[in-house]
Order: C-alpha cells, then sequence, then structure tokens
C-alpha cells in the first residue's frame, strides 16, 4: 500500500469520526435520571458542584451554596437536618469534606419546616452557588401552573445514589408551603428545587406529598444576615425621614399580615398597607415579599370554598 493510498484512508477515516461527532453533539446525554442534552449536561454538572450532603447525628440531608467568597462558603438547608448539632459534617461534590459552623436555625420557631443557614471556612475547589429565582410569588405561581419546564432536586436519598436527580410534579399549595409530587425520600430534605436553572424553592418535608418552601422565603431569611446578604433594594437615605416613615408603615402592616389569615378582611387590609408601601417604594423587598404570600393564602381561602 503506497503513501497516497494511506493518506486517503486517514482522511477518510477522519471525515468519518468528524460527521459522527456532529452527529453525537445532537443526541441527548443518558444520565441516571434521564436524558440530557449536552447543554443540559453542563448546567447539570454545574448545579450538582453547588449541592452538597450534610450529616449530623447520624442523619444524612441536603444543602445547597447560596454564596461563595474567596474565603468563605454559605450554605442553606432546613433546621431539623441539623438538629442540635453546632458543626454538621459537609461533602462536596468529589467528596471534599468539611466542618461547617451553624450560623443561625428557625428550629425554635417551625422545628419541621425551619430553615438554617450554615458557613465554612475555606472554599472548595470548583465550588458553585446557585442562584434564587427573581421572579415575585405571584408570578412564580402563574409560572408554576404553566408547566413549561422540568422542576427537578438534587440530594441524597437513603438507599439511592448521592447527588441523585428526581423530577418533581407541581401539585399546589397548602398554606404557605409549595407542594409538588415525586419520589423523595428521606436524605432529600433541604434540597433546592430547580426550574430553567434557578432554586423556586427548597424541600422541608416529604410524605405522600412533597413540601417545599418558596425561593421569595429563603430571600427573606437570607437577608436578616446583611454583613453577608446585603438587602441591594433598601434605601441608601437610612435615617431619613421617609425611611423612618416606611419603617413604622412597614410595622403596622407586619401587625395585619400576622393577623387570622382566614379572616379576609385581614388579608385586605395588609395588601392595602403594603400598597402604601410600594407607592413611597416600589422596590421594597419586604412589601413585595409579602405581598405575594398573600396571594398563596388567598389561593388557599379560595380552596376551601371548592
Amino acid at each position: 500500500m503506497n503513501n497516497s493510498t494511506i493518506k486517503i484512508i486517514q482522511e477518510s477515516i477522519l471525515s468519518v469520526l468528524g460527521c459522527v461527532l456532529v452527529l453525537l453533539s445532537t443526541l441527548p446525554i443518558v444520565v441516571s435520571a434521564g436524558l440530557f442534552t449536552p447543554d443540559e449536561y453542563k448546567i447539570h454538572q454545574e448545579i450538582k458542584k453547588a449541592v452538597v450532603k450534610i450529616t449530623s447525628n447520624n442523619r444524612v440531608g441536603t444543602g445547597f451554596v447560596v454564596k461563595a467568597t474567596q474565603n468563605k462558603v454559605y450554605i442553606i438547608t432546613v433546621a431539623h437536618t441539623i438538629e442540635g448539632d453546632h458543626h454538621p459534617v459537609v461533602n462536596f461534590l468529589g467528596n471534599n469534606e468539611f466542618k461547617a459552623t451553624v450560623i443561625h436555625t428557625e428550629a425554635a420557631d417551625n422545628p419541621d419546616k425551619g430553615l438554617a443557614l450554615l458557613s465554612l471556612e475555606g472554599v472548595p475547589q470548583n465550588v458553585s452557588s446557585l442562584s434564587l429565582s427573581e421572579k415575585s410569588l405571584l408570578d412564580f405561581i402563574l409560572d408554576l401552573e404553566r408547566r413549561d419546564a422540568t422542576i427537578s432536586t438534587y440530594g441524597f436519598p437513603q438507599g439511592g445514589a448521592d447527588w441523585a436527580y428526581t423530577e418533581l410534579t407541581y401539585s399546589g399549595q397548602k398554606g404557605r408551603d409549595l407542594v409538588f409530587s415525586g419520589n423523595i425520600q428521606e436524605g432529600n430534605s433541604g434540597g433546592p428545587l430547580i426550574k430553567k436553572g434557578k432554586v423556586i424553592g427548597i424541600i422541608t418535608a416529604r410524605g405522600p406529598f412533597v413540601h417545599a418552601t418558596s425561593a421569595l422565603t429563603i430571600k427573606d431569611f437570607l437577608i436578616s444576615f446583611p454583613s453577608a446578604f446585603p438587602d441591594n433594594t433598601r434605601p441608601k437615605t437610612t435615617g431619613s425621614s421617609d425611611n423612618r416613615d416606611i419603617q413604622l408603615l412597614l410595622k403596622t402592616c407586619q401587625t395585619k399580615f400576622n393577623a387570622d389569615s382566614i379572616i379576609i378582611e385581614h388579608v385586605g387590609a395588609a395588601l392595602m398597607c403594603y400598597g402604601k408601601v410600594l407607592e413611597k417604594e416600589p422596590n421594597n423587598a419586604k412589601a413585595l415579599a409579602n405581598v405575594g404570600k398573600i396571594w398563596v393564602r388567598l389561593l388557599s381561602i379560595k380552596a376551601l370554598f371548592e
């Protein structure tokens, strides 16, 4: 076989390989939980870098990174996954193990579904963080109703694979909880609910149905730690008379908001009160958040009569 023949054969092989690679790039990639296109697979891998396994008092739960700086990582989970443990063990993708410190938990106020914030010094290699949905709760609920994209979670179900991918189906609301159906096991608590690459909630309870707290509530929780999570919607003129008026009005609104949610008059009074806040400050985070929660209350009241 002469050199020219060998060259023709080599060129033919390279041409065929090129066609195969082009074809493969258009096909979905198979993973344990289903099918991903190449772009979806990249997103899937990036999300896994932000999801962590939490071990505390021989219990396993899930959490996810909400912020990573040069020397510190902040992780959110649910309070019952780390109950009574001030330094739970956290495993990142690649089995990088760290001791975390509990900054705060809502266990005293809400032992079953309260949130918890952890931090750790030192940043694991290739760690990623997840972004919370920017939608107001009203837009968020409407978006869930459209069902135009997959809702999924990643976690550590008992008896299952680590960083297991599970798809869920939105079922509705129960009180302030978002409710989903799906195969969620012990170990998934604290896992993120992902839609279109954004966190829309966190799993707080499992059972016949999966209960979750919305991204809006997570934001409310995080901005109560301003040194780590500054609320960029707060006016810079703190101390001004306008801002003092708004703060006083917000306190009044909160009182109305905390009133018995079944009484329509109370719900309406709170809604009107927050409307006054938004007239003065259209981007006020607390007012926007609670207007969204009022919407969920109204949906719950409506469901009582259906």
